[in-house]
């Protein structure tokens, strides 16, 4: 049991309601002036792990359906929350975010004269002082990290490459040309350029990145790996990392196809052992409990990030469907095919592939209505519909620009396909007045989807 006691200064104890108005005030500060970092998704309100990746898929597929291929690069970092340096966090607050005076004092100390103790039964070690790092599972404590992170931004960027955060993971990604082997090299150069500066700037913030759990992927068709006799290596100071066939990115596995067979593969095998352990004990259990219990560790991991699988194959998503009806059967306790569709009517559960539609029409609905947060990024990747004259009959209100693609995927990315389901929504859906009652329509339009 660790043991953290407050910091005694000129504010002798700072109360947990105190540090969230502080976390507010500071959130609203570094929004209102813009000073943070928009492809960071840690920590704000409206962002995710979903919505990170989303982004990041969205881009990807749209760089295939270009015709080229995409060098994505997971950095880890070695205990970052614990190695912030307090003395530069302290001068990054005042230099680049003009954090000074009385509200720089209570930072200061917010942070210094912390120390911790472990108590093992009866048994407690001396204190330790915390000389650095930010109190992990305090409120604002991650936002200061995120202070302290945020010159990676601005240096990332300098050398041209895309790239997105959660906290202390980091995804680098540039585009190449799928026939130039001179394109790739390029892209492969500028990659390992800011790979090394962002090297030498932890060392200099006192941060550490591990080499040996850093991933590589390069994302392309199965045409480009089939005639590429050796894809090259991603030299990171002194060691040479292979391209991986695949990599673990947020909860999703991202394989070198971007096809996300290997991520659902690895989601149904865990769906599995959750119904077979519900399964030994559902004896125990009346209707509504163990329909409790299965969404709460079958339907939610079903959910999770399921707008990603947009452009997966109607194989992999009747994969999925397959688990969803073992679900419901196990909820109603019936054996055999006969009357699914009736069934999973009866728990109120929609199909899988309309799961996904709602999600997309779920994020269109929050970028159109700007008092509700949705990031920035995925705002920027759909565009209003502004029709060039209005007529007495049109039903144009609250549509989306629905951008061209060249191939299935690009069709089914998130920048495309969103902007297609969400106009064939009825009028009265897409105009709800507020979330709640959009959601309550659009289920119910699903609903008769399914029905029909």
């Amino acid at each position: 049991m660790l043991k953290n006691y407050r910091p005694v200064s000129n504010i002798p104890f700072i109360s947990k309601v105190i540090e969230r108005v502080v976390t507010k005030q500071l959130t609203n500060y570094i929004c209102e002036y813009n000073l943070g970092d928009r492809s960071q998704s840690a920590y704000k309100c409206g962002h995710s792990t979903e919505t990170a990746l989303l982004k990041v898929k969205s881009d990807i597929d749209m760089a295939l359906d270009n015709g080229d291929g995409v060098i994505l690069v997971l950095l880890d970092l070695s205990a970052a929350f614990d190695t912030v340096d307090h003395l530069i966090l302290y001068n990054r607050l005042e230099n680049m975010f003009g954090i000074k005076g009385t509200a720089l004092q209570f930072f200061i100390s917010y942070l210094v004269d912390r120390y911790q103790q472990v108590q093992i039964n009866e048994v407690i070690s001396e204190r330790i002082q915390l000389e650095t790092g930010v109190p992990q599972g305090s409120v604002l404590g991650p936002l200061l990290f995120l202070c302290y992170m945020r010159p990676l931004a601005l240096l990332i960027e300098k050398h041209g490459v895309m790239y997105h955060g959660y906290a202390d993971d980091t995804q680098l990604y540039i585009r190449f040309t799928r026939n130039s082997e001179q394109s790739l090299k390029i892209a492969m150069t500028k990659m390992e350029a800011c790979i090394e500066n962002i090297k030498e700037w932890m060392l200099s913030n006192k941060l550490k990145l591990n080499e040996e759990k850093t991933e590589f992927l390069i994302i392309s068709t199965n045409h480009f790996f089939k005639c590429s006799d050796q894809l090259p290596k991603l030299l990171i100071g002194q060691t040479y990392i292979p391209s991986a066939l695949g990599a673990r990115n947020l909860g999703v596995y991202f394989d070198r196809e971007m096809n996300l067979h290997s991520h659902i593969s690895t989601t149904i095998k865990s769906l599995y052992f959750h119904l077979r352990t519900i399964g030994k004990i559902r004896r125990y259990f009346n209707r509504e409990t163990c329909r409790t219990v299965v969404a709460a560790l079958v339907t939610s991991r079903l959910d999770y990030c399921n707008s990603l699988l947009s452009t997966v194959h109607k194989k992999e998503i009747h994969r999925l469907q397959m688990v969803q009806n073992n679900a419901a059967r196990l909820v109603d306790r019936r054996r055999g095919r006969e009357g699914i569709h009736l069934l999973l009517n009866e728990l109120h559960w929609l199909p899988v592939y309309l799961r996904i539609n709602y999600k997309l029409c779920l994020f269109a609905y929050k970028i159109l209505n700007n008092n509700i947060t949705s990031p920035d990024y995925l705002n920027e990747s759909v565009q209003i519909y502004r029709p060039s004259r209005t007529l007495r009959s049109s039903n144009d209100s609250n549509m989306l620009t629905c951008p061209r693609s060249k191939s299935a995927r690009g069709y089914n990315s998130f920048c495309v396909r969103t902007p297609n389901i969400w106009n064939s929504l009825p009028g009265v859906v897409r105009d709800s007045p507020n979330i709640m009652i959009f959601k309550k329509q659009l289920k119910t339009f699903l609903f008769k989807q399914c029905i029909i």
